[in-house]
């Protein structure tokens, strides 16, 4: 490539980082095409594109190339977006070719196919226990785990499935959508569920958790956690007093103990504080 008139070299090189990639219907995947001056002086450079198959599109972040070095490197994103009606295995040839602005008898060209494939849509939702209890009047935090058992990046929506006879319970999530979930990663959710302050020991709450798919919400998981209430403990012990006595005498005392607690409990009375006799 040495021009007669001036001696010199012109030289351009155009490379993919892939000659085949793969996308999903009515989907695009990038081509990173790195363009090399070789030549011995700097040169400027205009890119086209070839036509591709009725449906599929493509573009260039950049059409011409100003003043690019001897040895240098620059890189050119091409986007090919195939239709939304395309079929496992479809495909189309992307044709990219360069040309010196200087001496457009001087080029380079590439050329890459692109082929669909049909994502796969997946998720799993666990929680890190599925019972847990809590005092009355207090919050039981669980932790559900949405990870995307996909092949591409995904948007999920979460609901809750409330029991039937917990109305006094309460029930929330931190977040009710995740957004752009990469395949293969984990997203945690916190699940809180309120237990009543009236609540008895012997009472307890069944609350779930469904995850859908956005791009396809037939794929769904579930996860149900058990809360129940823990056993409290309290009483007030209250007597009559302000008595006095004299020798010989006898008095009825009344003493009243009130259950504060959320368990039917008995008790037994005894004291060794009074005096013999």
């Amino acid at each position: 490539n040495t021009s007669v008139n001036d001696g010199l070299t012109y030289d351009i090189e155009i490379i993919p980082d892939a000659f085949d990639k793969q996308v999903i219907p009515g989907g695009q995947t990038l081509y990173n095409l790195y363009v090399t001056n070789n030549g011995d002086s700097s040169d400027s450079y205009t890119l086209e594109i070839g036509d591709m198959v009725d449906g599929w599109g493509s573009n260039l972040s950049q059409f011409v190339i100003e003043d690019l070095g001897p040895g240098e490197e620059t890189v050119v994103v091409m986007n090919v977006t195939s239709p939304e009606d395309s079929v496992e295995n479809d495909w189309s040839l992307s044709f990219v070719e360069i040309v010196s602005m200087n001496r457009n008898h001087f080029s380079d060209s590439v050329q890459m196919n692109t082929s669909v494939r049909i994502p796969i849509i997946d998720l799993s939702l666990s929680v890190d226990t599925a019972q847990k209890g809590g005092d009355p009047g207090t919050t039981v935090v669980y932790t559900v785990s949405l990870e995307n058992t996909g092949s591409d990046p995904d948007d999920f929506s979460l609901e809750i499935v409330r029991c039937d006879d917990c109305s006094a319970w309460g029930v929330d999530l931190s977040t009710y959508e995740i957004l752009d979930l990469d395949d293969g990663d984990v997203f945690d959710v916190a699940l809180y569920v309120d237990v009543p302050s009236s609540a008895r020991n012997t009472e307890s709450a069944e609350m779930g958790v469904i995850a859908h798919s956005k791009t396809d919400t037939s794929v769904t998981d579930d996860i149900t956690t058990f809360t129940t209430v823990d056993k409290v403990l309290n009483r007030q012990v209250t007597w009559d007093s302000g008595f006095v006595m004299n020798p010989g005498d006898s008095a009825e005392i009344g003493v009243m103990i009130t259950n504060l607690g959320n368990s039917i409990q008995s008790y037994t009375f005894k004291s060794d504080e009074i005096p013999d006799g």
